[in-house]
């Protein structure tokens, strides 16, 4: 089961180091790159038509959720931007899916078994 949230401008952001922040504090503060960013790479989050007319996503930048697409974050990054971005898995570590394991940790935890 995919959970869609759909991200008004009082919603609380709730990813990485900016959590607490509302999407209206992001707006005030120019933070859009990091709204860009969770739009076109995480599945689960959308937000209203206001605040994509406001993050100049329209037309052919509209991507119907639950869905990602990076290939059209990069196109949108380079029109936007006039620079190519770099697609990692940054994705997976926002969610939480994805911890990065240095290989002392590995060692330890190899040890244990």
């Amino acid at each position: 089961m995919v959970l869609k949230r759909i991200l008004t401008r009082k919603s609380k952001f709730g990813i990485g180091k900016i959590k607490d922040c509302t999407v209206q504090d992001l707006l005030d503060r120019k933070k859009h790159f990091e709204l860009i960013s969770a739009y076109f790479k995480l599945t689960t989050i959308d937000f209203t038509k206001d605040i994509l007319d406001e993050l100049l996503i329209t037309g052919e930048y509209i991507i119907i959720k639950p869905n990602s697409n990076k290939d059209i974050y990069k196109k949108f990054c380079f029109e936007m931007y006039g620079r190519k971005q770099k697609v990692n898995n940054r994705s997976k570590r926002l969610m939480g899916k994805e911890q990065r394991i240095s290989k002392s940790q590995l060692r330890a935890n190899n040890q244990k078994k």
